[in-house]
């Protein structure tokens, strides 16, 4: 039997061997998938919508905000019955400056009444925006999870394939070794991961108001959609933000009360903190309210920049995605023709899954900016 022959016969042998390892090694990859299945059916659906409302109803800030609302309003109806009831043994004088004072007082009582329903509402958007984050931190983690465990069979198959090699020579023991080599890092980082995620889940039930063991799926993922505005719509923006937005509202009250402190300022009253110093007081507000709207304007402007660099991204991974598709295209007729194993073709389908995995991480980022780029508050309380 001459040389050529040899080889070509053991090269034979090796692809039918290989290929038979693999379909059983994708067989009891399905059967795992089922049986996983069947347990995850008996798992509840968490959607967005639903961990939010169960955030808001658990969450302790709202809770003391919806408390800081009650009181603010008990404050206010006092306020406004001691502005209707006047003794009528004062004077003129004290009349004027009592009524002068209680008026002043329910002013400053309809603020506060008002500040704490801003910050109330603050309250919520905030605990909505790092419910998304959360939920997306965990979302991610468990898709890299399953990323991890494709890289796992791959590298098994690649081990297979080499010890087979080594079997008819073909192969290095050292090649053997370095395949051992990197399947136990990856088996690492799969546990390593695992635990990433149990720990992510505590975080999020403990959010969410969930018994630390409380299992769930999680079912949404973004759609990815361009957020294009030029200069002149982005001002536009920039301004109804800041018009619209309750921390500078609040910093703007907390101006109107040092105002009111200053038009109320008593000389002769020793008790009194100095007049310049209330002085000081109003001008610290004005500064607040000026660096309030500097920094929202700041902040859309810096998210803006990030999320056209995630879109540049996603451009990019799409592009390489679309490649890779017909990559995989391509092997599938030349696996058909036998001209490359079936690890050939899963190669180029863990390729994708790469790229999906990558493609989903930017999807979640530019979410999440996206609702900074709204709400610009929700990252500066």
């Amino acid at each position: 039997m001459n040389r050529k022959l040899k080889i070509a016969i053991l090269l034979t042998t090796f692809l039918i061997v290989s290929n038979i390892a693999q379909v059983f090694a994708i067989t009891e990859l399905s059967n795992n998938s089922k049986d996983s299945g069947i347990q995850e059916s008996k798992t509840l659906i968490l959607t967005y919508d639903q961990a939010i409302e169960s955030a808001l109803k658990s969450s302790r800030l709202i809770k003391s905000a919806n408390l800081d609302v009650e009181r603010s309003n008990e404050i206010r109806n006092k306020a406004d019955d001691q502005l209707t009831y006047m003794p009528t043994w004062f004077n003129n004088t004290q009349v004027t400056d009592v009524s002068r004072g209680l008026f002043y007082g329910l002013i400053q009582a309809d603020i506060g009444l008002k500040t704490s329903k801003k910050q109330l509402t603050t309250a919520e958007q905030s605990v909505a925006f790092t419910t998304l984050r959360t939920y997306n931190e965990l979302l991610s983690l468990q898709k890299e999870v399953e990323l991890n465990k494709s890289d796992l069979e791959r590298l098994k198959r690649k081990k297979n394939i080499v010890s087979l090699k080594n079997k008819y020579g073909l192969a290095t023991s050292i090649e053997v070794q370095e395949a051992e080599k990197t399947i136990k890092e990856s088996e690492y980082n799969l546990l390593s991961n695992i635990e990433n995620v149990k720990e992510k889940k505590i975080v999020f039930n403990n959010l969410l108001g969930f018994s630390h063991d409380k299992e769930y799926i999680l079912i949404d993922e973004p759609e990815f959609h361009i957020l294009d505005y030029s200069d002149e719509k982005l001002l536009y923006h920039i301004r109804n933000v800041i018009m619209d937005s309750n921390l500078v509202w609040i910093a703007e009250q907390n101006m109107k009360f040092a105002q009111i402190d200053l038009d109320l300022y008593v000389y002769n009253d020793p008790n009194n903190l100095p007049y310049r110093a209330k002085e000081i007081d109003l001008d610290k507000a004005n500064m607040n309210v000026a660096e309030t709207k500097k920094k929202l304007e700041e902040t859309i402007h810096s998210t803006y920049r990030n999320i056209k660099q995630l879109e540049n991204q996603y451009s990019i991974l799409r592009l390489k995605r679309e490649n890779a598709e017909v990559m995989l295209a391509k092997a599938n007729i030349q696996y058909e023709l036998g001209l490359i194993t079936l690890n050939d073709v899963k190669e180029t389908e863990f390729i994708i899954e790469q790229l999906n995995k990558n493609m989903l991480d930017v999807i979640l980022q530019h979410e999440q900016l996206k609702y900074i780029f709204h709400m610009p508050w929700t990252i500066m309380n």
